[in-house]
């Protein structure tokens, strides 16, 4: 029988071990999922991490990161907890899911604001006919998210696309839609340069359209469904299908609030707060000055767009379907181009690596003279700054009105062809980064950019609209055109011919007229735009020659088709287009009987369907019988004038006030405009390859750099010399492609001028009955009567087909292509079967259906030509504000069971300042429903959603929420104490504590109120033991920190503190409310698990503290790393490049390139280059003292070095090197400061170093050193039996920094002066460790068993439990094995001593002989007792003992290591004797002890205990007998010493004074159970 065994080695369900074991949920590149264990996370053991747990919608665990340094962080567990202490592993129901985490992704993936690390582009692929969307200008943005629906801000937006009726290729079928009229178009859109570490597109879409009137409406929506993400490049299809999610216009616009560091948070009601936050800083004069460095280019699309035949409609190129200028979608989106001598507002948004955007930043405006002209001539100078507060720029390149505020004037440019060929020629802008900006740009790490768009405002139009110019009949007041075939003068069509009968030939029936009164304009943008209309009531505006349209006859081209439709078959510049003159303007609306403006009189409707006799007559009042240009009917809408104009041309008609006398104000006006801006051009990556490089060729003189050619691929030397003043040279730059977006429509519009009545009685009659019928009738106006007015068949009359139809080309703001048929009027609609429409869309006829009005509605949305996001300029004001250390950030809330994390969406203005009053915030946490807010120097609640009670005239209260989540003002708890140690701060289930270094004060908050717990308690020893520096401000791991631990199994809340060598746990009961005891060791980190408390030892952590700060300081000791990566490779390389040469002098360095490989093969198995790592042989190490770049050497004196070791039992023991041993441990050893000059060497080289043994004089054995070595200093450690035993060593040097400088004339101020001029100075001394520590690897590798066990055990961290709290299976307490059994005061493996002290003072104010004392208690014996009283009742001389003991020894060590000893002795016995003739010598147990801050001596008695039962009653001193303790109180012994050396006989007396602090110490190993303590004392009389 086969056995197949599968080993499972991660469970998805199990029971909740009590083990460390890291979240494994990391994606591997070969597709394994792996331990959560990178480096792609910049994290800092200085910065302490605050995690919040948040739950996440499938029962897993959401972790929030923050640690004041790094961006927020979010990780998922990928666990649940389920019953009965089990877990579970989730997975998700997702093809990637959210909470695996990919390797080369993670730093991303796992942010809280996600980043995207490609900036997306949107292209317009094609509109298609697969669809049902509705008519309108759409624009979509997108946003991409993940597995779990989190979306970023908005990362790429569209221009415009337009969405319309008809054919593409056939242009008489377009026309617009209102309303929510549906079309038959899809969108087809390429979205390339996708971030695939995300998983989903979120398509977001504005459509703009108008109502049933062409009154402007929008709609925005996202598509609720998705688009998954399949690879970096995407086509995505919208067809109108689409379910859809409507959302406000200002979701668009919502500016998200990205934090780049996070100091503090907490959850409160489902959201998410975070405090004391970082942002990305603007440098807002920085990136202003340099986006004036970017040259703008006017250019011009040499490819047409198309040209619409004004005759046929249809384009005259039929290679591309594309080329119909703007009836194309693709020409909207790509190539809507700017109006010629108009003025508009550029700027430049930078996108930051965090996502964010910066303000708009204005370019360099100027006005343009020409076609590729730039905006400025020259490179960017870093150097150079250009003021913002001075609007224009003064001109040093020819440029005109040069100005900082992005404004750029167009020159009056045709755009369309000239050189015969009929086309579309769109003007646009080309940006141009130098490489100097670009580079700028690129490598300035604090900009923070990594791309950039252009954006710009709309524009303010000085150009209202274009019209064609016409005749305005002097007798009639009818519009007339000019230029009709066969014809001379102005035009118009009579309902009768010559022979004054009706008729249908359109010829015969035409009459012209040379006396005009004055001139009209057609325009079909005032048709449109009610707005315009009302604008033109008779004021003065200018009117200015843009295009002459005439042929070389001076003839309007006729239709083949139809003679009766005129149009411009040549568009050409004016050859006086400067030539403008001013006109009173006055739009005419269609079916106006007669209006008169001084003097002038405008008609578009003569006569009447039910009357006959209502004519007039053409060009002079003809009331003759066989006049026949008499005219009748109604015509169509115009813009009258009173000047007489140039026929058939195309006028701009501007602003009446427009003169260019005044373009400076014009350029202030535009320039001073707060509006916002839009987009214009897609995302730039900096990088990005969408940027095109070329050659420009600079001349450099000594004044400036100049422009002289662009695109140049190699400099011609004949043309281009250099000489010593001018250097000629070429510089890659980079440039967008031409960037349009613009306003400017060119358009082919048509009017028809005259149509006939509509009869009442046979409407829709096509025959003339009686074509005589006028003729007969008609004897001249006066002559004819009212009985032959009847006779005239007025059905025939009004049944004569009128029509006249002008097609003429324009620019315009709107696009006029796309007007839409107006379906409004329904009675009209019923009885003549049409809609109101246009030419093309309803052609040619004159038929009586057609009789009715053209439509004048237009969709307003098409003419939308920017985006709905907006950008703004930066504020101008003094101070931007960049310190947000009281800013308060708030989330959405989350919903429960929802996908998307609110957590991750802060809203632009979700957040509050909170006054400074108090300084920074240091910790939040949450109190119920509010924020409990601790300062640096005060602590508040800060209300959340705050409720307020209002009283009502009934006598009931009702309740108001507060206007925002957070208040404007906090309620105050300590107005003077708070914390700067984010980790001192803790809350329990019982209070918040926290410890205020600055006050010295420790401080508990509950519902009974803000107190102070330290004093009159612990506050003397707060006072004497909190000793920092002003640069001990900031935590280092292990090494400096003020951090508070909460053991809720004995509700111990542990407040501790180091800093170097100071450190001390205080523990503190919050059950009992009472201070307990100061632990002997201190834990690192700590936590509560269902009610287990772990800690992690901060000793042994130190260490490892030290290492990563010699590692990652920038401003106090670093250790070089000890070899090169690759440096075995380097060196073979260069031994081979040696052998090769085969020179004897040569040999020297081969062999010391064979020795430096035999040494990296020995030593540095593991391949790890870090320089604290510690190799077994002699060592050098340089270090550098980073963050004193100023000072040019280091004064060096080694202070102590340790290290610990492990005895046969495994207990640890500190080794020190010291000249005085106190244990066997200890290693005996010489201590040398000195400096020496080498030979030839005018300056002192300073050294410290540790001697074991004999004084070498070479210096070379059983040496530990440091050095100078220039700046550096060198470290050096020769191998040798007594540190080859040892796993680490901790080296405490002081270091002093000092300048050197030389030449220096003024001999004031400086600290000293030589002979040869040079100085000498030096700052403040400061303290700086080192950890050397043996390659763990390197013992493994090398098999040294004993090493990595003692290892393991000295040196490896684990968690340590502390009680008995939990269920475990691997520990029997009550087995027989001691390693299982819980001693009282055991922690970390290390039994700790266990004591307590008291004081005696009752009677108080009394002098007491202490001579015994009574433990009741088990039978567990102390280890020893101590004493200590002030002593002021002896006659000792306890300052000069004091001040004798504490002489500092090194200094009298000599240069050469000999030890002065009688100059020490001679210095002690000074001390000692100074000022008296007597002194005591004391027994070994006694010594002499200063309180500096009372002044005052002490003298303290350490008691041995010695029980009578082991060594006798004449030698022992305690008895314990029937549960207590008997102890007698030892003497001081002394003898009196003199000046002269002599000694008296031994002394004793007993221990005396008004109090007695009594110290009880036990070895800790066994519980004590003390009931009471008895002093047995004696009044003293003497």
């Amino acid at each position: 029988m086969k056995l197949n065994l599968t080993a499972k080695k991660f469970y998805s369900e199990g029971d909740i071990t009590h083990e460390y074991n890291p979240l494994h949920n990391k994606l591997t590149e070969d597709g394994s999922l792996q331990d959560f264990v990178t480096d792609e996370i910049s994290l800092d053991l200085n910065n302490p991490v605050s995690i919040e747990c948040q739950p996440s919608y499938d029962g897993t665990v959401n972790l929030i990161i923050n640690d004041d340094k790094n961006p927020p962080r979010i990780v998922n567990t990928t666990y649940t907890t389920i019953e009965d202490n089990r877990y579970r592993r989730i997975v998700r129901n997702q093809t990637e899911q959210t909470n695996i985490y990919r390797e080369g992704k993670i730093d991303t993936q796992t942010r809280l604001f996600r980043n995207i690390n490609k900036i997306p582009k949107i292209d317009l692929v094609n509109v298609s006919y697969s669809g049902q969307l509705k008519g309108g200008n759409y624009t979509f943005y997108i946003k991409l998210a993940d597995n779990d629906y989190n979306k970023t801000d908005i990362v790429a937006e569209s221009g415009m696309i337009s969405i319309f009726k008809g054919s593409l290729h056939e242009i008489n079928t377009i026309s617009g839609t209102l309303e929510d009229e549906r079309t038959d178009k899809s969108i087809t859109l390429m979205l390339t340069n996708i971030d695939v570490s995300f998983n989903k597109i979120f398509i977001y879409c504005k459509r703009e359209y108008s109502d049933l009137n062409g009154v402007i409406k929008d709609e925005t929506y996202f598509i609720t469904k998705p688009c998954e993400i399949k690879g970096t490049s995407q086509t995505i299809t919208i067809n109108g299908f689409e379910e859809i999610t409507s959302i406000n216009e200002e979701e668009l616009n919502i500016k998200y609030n990205i934090c780049t560091g996070v100091k503090t948070q907490a959850q409160v009601q489902n959201m998410l707060f975070l405090g004391n936050i970082q942002q990305t800083i603007l440098d807002n004069a920085t990136l202003q000055n340099l986006s004036y460095y970017i040259r703008v280019k006017l250019v011009q699309r040499e490819d047409s767009i198309g040209y619409i035949n004004p005759g046929s409609y249809t384009k005259i190129s039929e290679d591309e379907i594309t080329k119909t200028e703007y009836y194309h979608p693709l020409n909207i989106y790509y190539y809507l181009g700017y109006w010629p001598s108009e003025l508009y507002r550029l700027g430049i948004v930078y996108i930051f690596n965090d996502d964010s955007l910066s303000p708009v930043y204005n370019l360099r405006g100027c006005e343009f003279s020409d076609l590729d002209t730039v905006n400025y001539i020259g490179v960017y100078n870093k150097d150079e700054h250009i003021s913002q507060d001075e609007f224009f720029i003064p001109n040093t390149d020819g440029t005109n009105l040069s100005n900082t505020k992005g404004v750029f004037k167009l020159p009056d440019k045709s755009i369309y062809s000239k050189d015969g060929t009929k086309g579309v020629h769109p003007l646009g802008f080309e940006f141009t980064f130098d490489s100097g900006l670009i580079n700028e740009l690129r490598n300035n790490k604090k900009l923070n950019i990594k791309g950039f768009f252009f954006v710009r405002q709309k524009r303010i139009p000085n150009i209202l609209c274009q019209g064609f110019s016409i005749g305005v009949d002097r007798t009639s007041y009818i519009p007339l055109i000019y230029g009709v075939q066969d014809e001379e003068g102005y035009t118009t069509e009579s309902f009768i011919d010559s022979s004054l009968g009706l008729s249908t030939d359109y010829s015969s029936r035409l009459i012209s007229t040379a006396n005009i009164q004055s001139s009209g304009l057609l325009s079909v943008d005032t048709i449109v735009n009610y707005q315009l209309q009302s604008m033109f009531d008779n004021s003065e505006f200018i009117v200015e020659k843009a295009y002459e349209t005439m042929n070389s006859e001076d003839k309007l081209s006729t239709s083949l088709s139809n003679k009766r439709h005129y149009y411009i078959n040549t568009i050409k510049e004016s050859a006086d287009k400067k030539y403008a003159t001013k006109a009173k303007c006055v739009y005419i609306d269609t079916d106006i009987p007669l209006k008169y403006y001084d003097s002038y009189g405008f008609s578009t409707r003569v006569g009447s369907s039910e009357d006959c006799k209502d004519v007039r007559f053409l060009g002079s009042k003809n009331y003759e019988q066989n006049n026949n240009k008499i005219v009748r009917g109604i015509y169509c809408p115009f813009i009258g004038t009173n000047k007489v104009l140039d026929p058939s041309c195309i006028y701009n008609i501007k602003s009446g006030n427009y003169s260019s006398t005044f373009m400076s104000e014009y350029f202030k006006i535009r320039g001073n405009d707060l509006s916002p801006f839009m987009a214009i051009s897609p995302r730039y990556e900096l990088n990005d390859s969408k940027l095109q490089s070329r050659y420009d060729l600079y001349k450099r003189t000594q004044d400036k750099v100049e422009l002289i050619e662009e695109n140049v691929l190699t400099i011609d030397k004949n043309k281009y010399v250099n000489t010593s003043t001018e250097e000629y040279y070429l510089e890659e730059v980079k440039f967008t492609p031409t960037v349009f977006r613009g306003d400017c429509f060119t358009n082919t519009v048509t009017v028809r001028i005259i149509r006939n009545f509509i009869d009442s009685e046979t409407p829709t009659n096509d025959i003339i009955v009686d074509p005589e019928t006028w003729k007969n009738g008609y004897k001249g106006y006066n002559q004819t009567t009212t009985s032959d007015w009847k006779e005239i068949n007025r059905a025939d009359v009004n049944t004569v087909p009128l029509g006249m139809w002008v097609t003429y080309k324009c620019l315009s703001n709107y696009n006029l292509g796309l007007r839409s048929e107006d379906t409004s009027y329904v009675d009209e609609m019923a009885l003549m079967g049409n809609p109101r429409g246009f030419y093309p869309l309803h052609g040619i006829n004159t038929a009586p259906s057609s009789k009715i009005p053209e439509s004048t509605l237009l969709n307003a949305g098409y003419s939308t030509t920017v985006p709905s996001k907006k950008y703004f300029t930066s504020p101008d004001v003094p101070y931007v504000k960049d310190v947000f250390d009281t800013r308060i950030m708030f989330s959405n809330v989350q919903v429960e069971d929802d996908f998307r994390n609110a957590y991750r969406i802060f809203q632009g203005l979700d957040y509050k300042d909170i006054e400074r009053q108090y300084g920074a915030i240091v910790k939040l946490i949450s109190y119920g429903t509010n924020l409990f807010c601790v300062f640096e120097h005060g602590c508040a609640l800060i209300p959340i959603n705050e409720k307020a009670l209002i009283a009502t005239t009934t006598g009931q209260s009702i309740h108001m929420y507060g206007a925002g989540v957070l208040q404007n003002q906090v309620t105050p708890i300590s107005q003077d104490y708070g914390s700067i140690w984010q980790e001192s701060i803790i809350r329990t289930p019982n209070a918040i504590y926290g410890v205020d270094t600055y006050a010295k004060k420790i401080w508990k908050y509950n519902a009974e109120g803000f107190r102070l717990i330290s004093d009159m308690v612990v506050q003397r020893f707060l006072n004497d033991n909190i000793i920092l520096n002003e640069e001990d401000k900031y935590p280092i791991v292990a090494l400096k920190n003020v951090k508070t631990h909460y053991n809720n199994y004995k509700g111990d809340v542990m407040f501790t503190f180091y800093n170097g060598n100071k450190v001390w746990d205080l523990c503190y009961n919050e059950r009992l409310e009472k201070w307990i005891t100061k632990y002997s060791w201190t834990p690192l980190s700590s936590a509560n698990v269902n009610n287990i408390f772990l800690t992690l030892d901060r000793q042994r952590a130190s260490l490892y503290g030290i290492i990563y700060d010699n590692i990652n300081t920038n401003s106090g000791a670093h250790i070089e790393e000890r070899f090169e990566e690759n440096e075995v490779d380097k060196l073979n390389n260069e031994k081979e490049s040696l052998e090769k040469g085969n020179l004897p002098e040569n040999s020297t360095r081969i062999e010391e390139i064979d020795r430096r490989i035999e040494y990296i093969d020995k030593n540095f198995i593991s391949g790890r280059t870090c320089g604290n790592l510690w190799e077994y042989d002699n060592i050098k190490r340089t270090i550098v003292i980073k963050g004193y770049d100023f000072f040019e050497k280091f004064g060096i004196r080694i202070t102590s070095i340790i290290s610990s070791i492990l005895d046969t039992n495994g207990v640890e023991h500190i080794v020190e090197f010291t000249d005085s041993p106190k244990t066997e441990y200890d290693i005996k050893c010489k201590i040398i400061n000195g400096s020496y000059k080498p030979d030839g060497s005018e300056s002192e080289i300073e050294y410290s170093q540790y001697l074991v043994g004999d004084i070498d004089p070479e210096r070379l054995q059983k040496k530990i050193g440091i050095i100078q070595n220039g700046r550096n200093l060198e470290l050096t450690i020769n191998d040798f039996e007594e540190v080859s035993k040892l796993l680490y060593l901790k080296i405490d040097f002081e270091v002093t920094p000092k300048i050197v400088s030389t030449y220096i004339d003024n001999s004031e101020n400086i600290s000293s002066q030589t002979n040869e001029n040079k100085v000498s100075s030096s700052s403040n001394s400061f303290k700086e460790s080192i950890v050397l520590i043996r390659d763990y690897n390197y013992l493994v590798q090398s098999k040294m068993e004993d090493k990595v066990k003692e290892y393991d055990l000295l040196l490896k961290n684990g968690f340590y439990m502390h009680g008995r709290a939990g269920v475990f299976d691997e520990i029997n307490y009550f087995d027989q094995n001691p390693n299982n059994e819980i001693h009282p005061t055991k922690w970390y493996d290390k039994q700790e001593p266990f004591e307590f002290e008291f004081v005696v003072n009752n009677p108080a104010g009394i002098h007491k002989v202490f001579d015994n004392l009574v433990l009741i208690s088990n039978n567990v014996e102390p280890n020893s007792l101590e004493f200590e009283l002030v002593g002021d009742v002896y006659d000792f001389n306890k300052a000069g003992i004091y001040q004798s003991e504490h002489v500092d020894k090194e200094s009298y060590w000599n240069p050469d290591g000999s030890f002065d000893e009688d100059k020490y002795n001679n210095d002690k016995h000074s001390k000692e004797f100074s000022g008296t003739e007597y002194s005591q010598e004391f027994s070994d147990n006694i010594s002499i002890d200063r309180d500096p801050v009372l002044n005052q001596y002490f003298i303290k008695v350490d008691q041995p205990v010695l029980n009578i039962k082991r060594v006798g009653r004449r030698l022992g001193n305690i008895e314990y007998k029937e549960d207590r303790w008997y102890n007698t109180i030892t003497p001081i012994h002394y003898k009196i010493k003199r000046k002269d050396g002599v000694k008296s006989d031994l002394k004793s007396t007993r221990i005396r004074d008004k109090w007695l602090k009594i110290r009880i110490k036990y070895t800790g190993d066994k519980l004590v159970v003390i009931n009471a303590i008895q002093t047995l004392l004696r009044l003293s009389y003497a």
